[in-house]
């Protein structure tokens, strides 16, 4: 424990960490799709998200407020989405600020904003007939395959110091722990050919939509996974119910919170 108090003293800024953790991991991914979609997704993604968020509180205080979270927002849907899904990217983006400001419980936000915007994005477009389908446009959680091994080490690595400095450690070893067991026994060791590191990183760790306390992090970090397989019995589309798994352990941490197990 002293080790990662050290660790943590030494990093720099919270926010600041996240944003650049998730731009080098965009980068070292973007060989497979191209540097220019890459970067031009995330740049998208920040523009639009950062201009929602703006507009929307100064609708609301009258202020002009920067804040790093709709950047980190932003930079996980880059993360994502496929590169060069402008369209799609753009509606995520916009809808998870939108939702951001919406959706709230004592002033600030239930939902991760990233996983709530996609989740609702990729609902409505295929809907409306814009999507066929939700899969074919998202590369999973953030490239964590393992077939990208300078990609996926600098993205543990990243997500680690990303854990320690917000004290979320424990919840992302929990969630990594769930899913290697619950996959060794319905599939086996060929079904651990890909860690869901992006998830245990930087979805089950964000600030304001995850518990504080070590306990309240081990129930978030089990149910964020198994509520997603349960949801997968019942649901066909596998991102929607792993997706609804992330977002029922965000209203989760809200009861354990009340509750004070």
């Amino acid at each position: 424990m002293k080790l990662l108090r050290d660790i943590e003293k030494k990093l720099p800024d919270a926010y600041k960490l996240i944003i650049i953790a998730l731009i080098v991991t965009a980068l070292l991914n973007a060989s497979s799709f191209g540097y220019d979609r890459v970067i031009l997704s995330g740049i998208l993604a920040v523009i639009i998200a950062q201009a929602f968020d703006i507009g929307i509180t100064y609708i609301k205080t009258k202020k002009i407020i920067y804040g790093d979270s709709a950047t980190i927002a932003a930079l996980i849907i880059a993360n994502i989405i496929m590169p060069g899904q402008y369209l799609l990217i753009g509606a995520v983006s916009a809808i998870s600020m939108l939702l951001k400001h919406i959706i709230r419980f004592e002033k600030k936000p239930i939902f991760n904003p990233a996983s709530l915007g996609m989740f609702s994005a990729i609902i409505l477009l295929s809907a409306t007939g814009v999507l066929t389908t939700g899969e074919q446009f998202l590369l999973g959680w953030g490239n964590s395959s393992l077939q990208n091994l300078i990609g996926t080490g600098a993205l543990v690595i990243l997500g680690l110091l990303v854990a320690i400095k917000i004290k979320r450690i424990t919840a992302s070893v929990t969630y990594l722990i769930t899913y290697t067991i619950t996959i060794f026994l319905m599939a086996g060791t060929a079904g651990l050919a890909y860690f869901p590191f992006f998830g245990a990183f930087f979805m089950v760790t964000e600030p304001r939509t995850s518990p504080t306390k070590t306990k309240h992090q081990i129930i978030f970090g089990v149910a964020a996974w198994v509520l997603g397989i349960i949801y997968s019995m019942f649901i066909l589309n596998p991102f929607h119910a792993f997706s609804l798994g992330f977002l029922s352990a965000n209203g989760l941490k809200i009861v354990l919170e009340k509750i004070n197990i």
